[in-house]
């Protein structure tokens, strides 16, 4: 398997990201199989938490991050239960998001401007702004029964389940400008996708609107999702591409190890 194909979308510098700012990165592009990776990775992490009658409440993609190499991971982080929370939330993400940015030696982005947006090194598009997208993402992971005023905003298994189908839609759905993302996240309210992933992606299209059903009941279970032909007609797909990462995972510590002992040997001879 090629590099370009693995490890192309993560970021470089094998520094994270999050999951936010990885689905909205100026000029992504929808590899079928690397977005059911990134999917079944964050439906496990949830699966984990339900196994453990644990309701994660905020699955939400900058809860999420995302390795070079696209192994996402989760984070944890307080769900908001009011908008003053949710402002306290998004300013402490911004600075996670320009922290990791920061610090990463090799980055395939850069900032733009006041910490809205971030620039594409390669493509020279500028994203979306990342404090107005956070500030809205509460929003749109909020499930209908949560929306209609329940007031506990614990959530529950099928508040996640909805979430998941969220997740599942913006992976699959890139926008070339901020009006068209915030009209079809709108849309999604209403279970009305774009006209494009019905013709490309009908399967996932369908999936994704079994996992946004009105009625938390509707909804599948964790292990309905996690046992699909969805997922599972694509599993030897994904073992490969599993395989792949932790190999190249394994020769990057190697890598790592290498040059400790090199740069160590080096010092020794130093101080002869």
């Amino acid at each position: 398997m090629e590099d370009q194909e693995m490890g192309s979308s993560g970021g470089g510098g094998g520094g994270e990201i999050s999951l936010r700012e990885w689905l909205d990165r100026p000029g992504r592009t929808v590899d079928r199989v690397e977005c059911l990776h990134v999917f079944r990775q964050v439906a496990d992490a949830v699966g984990l938490a339900h196994s453990q009658g644990v309701v994660v409440a905020n699955a939400r993609p900058s809860c999420f991050v995302i390795s070079s190499l696209n192994r996402v991971s989760f984070i944890e982080s307080a769900p908001c239960s009011s908008s003053d929370d949710c402002d306290d939330d998004v300013s402490a993400s911004v600075s996670g998001e320009s922290s990791r940015r920061n610090s990463k030696e090799h980055s395939s982005y850069e900032e733009y401007g006041d910490g809205g947006g971030v620039v594409s090194v390669e493509t020279g598009k500028k994203g979306f702004p990342l404090k107005q997208i956070l500030m809205l993402e509460y929003e749109w992971y909020t499930s209908p029964e949560e929306g209609e005023g329940s007031g506990s905003g614990t959530g529950s298994f099928a508040s996640d389940i909805y979430r998941l189908g969220v997740i599942l839609f913006e992976i699959f759905c890139t926008f070339e400008s901020l009006d068209e993302k915030l009209k079809s996240m709108s849309n999604l309210r209403h279970r009305v996708l774009p006209p494009q992933l019905l013709l490309k992606w009908s399967k996932e299209a369908s999936f994704c609107l079994w996992l946004l059903h009105p009625q938390p009941d509707t909804r599948p279970r964790m292990s309905e999702v996690l046992q699909s032909e969805f997922l599972n007609g694509a599993k030897i797909m994904l073992e490969e591409r599993e395989a792949a990462i932790k190999l190249k995972e394994k020769i990057e510590d190697q890598e790592l190890l290498l040059e400790f002992l090199l740069n160590l040997q080096r010092k020794k001879r130093r101080n002869c």
